[in-house]
């Protein structure tokens, strides 16, 4: 959270999503993922911290993509 961090009012009501020195891929999107930082793992964050379940947001297959155990192709576009 950086220089935000005396805003930062505990994980219960704040969370954040950033690079976590993940690597491995030359383009944007590869790197978004391994990084975890994709639009679905947004949508997956914000359904935890509203107390929803996972799935509110994403379907079965982005879901499994989000959470390492589906493909990444669904949930971002391939580099060929």
């Amino acid at each position: 959270l950086g220089c935000c961090r005396p805003l930062d009012l505990g994980t219960a009501k704040t969370s954040a999503l950033g690079y976590i020195n993940q690597g491995g891929t030359l383009d944007s999107d590869g790197m978004l993922f391994a990084n975890k930082c994709t639009w679905a793992h947004g949508a997956l964050r914000l359904a935890q911290q509203l107390g929803k379940a996972d799935d509110t947001w994403l379907t079965a297959d982005e879901l499994q993509a989000v959470i390492g155990q589906g493909d990444p192709y669904e949930i971002i576009k391939r580099p060929f």
